[in-house]
């Protein structure tokens, strides 16, 4: 990975600014917590390059945090970049295989 730009926790999000652009997720994502999600997707999404999601920490994952994660790959998409999901946890997996999401994002070891 090249050099960690900066580095910050917000929330249960940890927010790697580099290049390429990684975030990480860790715990519980639900109505309470999801404006912390939205301000470094957001962040992510104005750097215009390729995202990677580190989700093997995430514990629960509410319909909140799928809205936000195909409004993400919208966003890229439609400046050409897109979202790598890495280490995806049981619990995203299951939310994407019942949610009939899964194809929408490109899977990286």
């Amino acid at each position: 990975m090249d050099e960690v730009v900066e580095k910050h926790l917000i929330g249960d999000v940890v927010h790697v600014d580099g290049s390429p652009c990684l975030i990480q997720l860790r715990g519980e994502f639900d109505e309470a917590n999801i404006a912390a999600v939205a301000t470094a997707f957001s962040d992510a999404v104005a750097k215009g390059e390729d995202v990677t999601l580190a989700l093997a920490d995430v514990t629960f994952a509410s319909s909140i945090l799928l809205r936000a994660l195909v409004r993400l790959q919208s966003d890229l998409a439609d400046r050409g970049a897109r979202v790598l999901l890495s280490n995806v946890s049981p619990v995203v997996t299951r939310l994407f295989d019942l949610t009939g999401t899964t194809a929408l994002f490109c899977e990286r070891s």
